[in-house]
């Protein structure tokens, strides 16, 4: 790619967040802590994930909503291919 190509760039992230049992007082003290209704599966990894959440599979920050590790490497890869031009 070169400055001024036009071009879709497409990819696919995959993660896995595995929840713990819950029970009536875990949840009940989550929802006091955090506002659900404004998250993406009410809950959010960031705000007392810990609470809920065993173990990621994958990139944290996919989750949260962002893949920042693939698309760094999207970009390192973007800036290794110019100065072989």
């Amino acid at each position: 790619m070169s400055p001024g190509d036009d071009a879709n760039i497409h990819f696919i992230e995959h993660s896995r967040v595995f929840f713990k049992k819950l029970d009536d007082a875990v949840i009940a003290r989550y929802l006091e802590l955090v506002h659900v209704l404004d998250k993406a599966g009410s809950y959010a990894v960031q705000k007392h994930g810990d609470m809920l959440i065993d173990r990621i599979e994958g990139s944290v920050n996919n989750v949260i909503g962002f893949p920042t590790e693939k698309i760094f490497a999207f970009l390192r890869s973007l800036d290794e291919s110019s100065s072989i031009n």
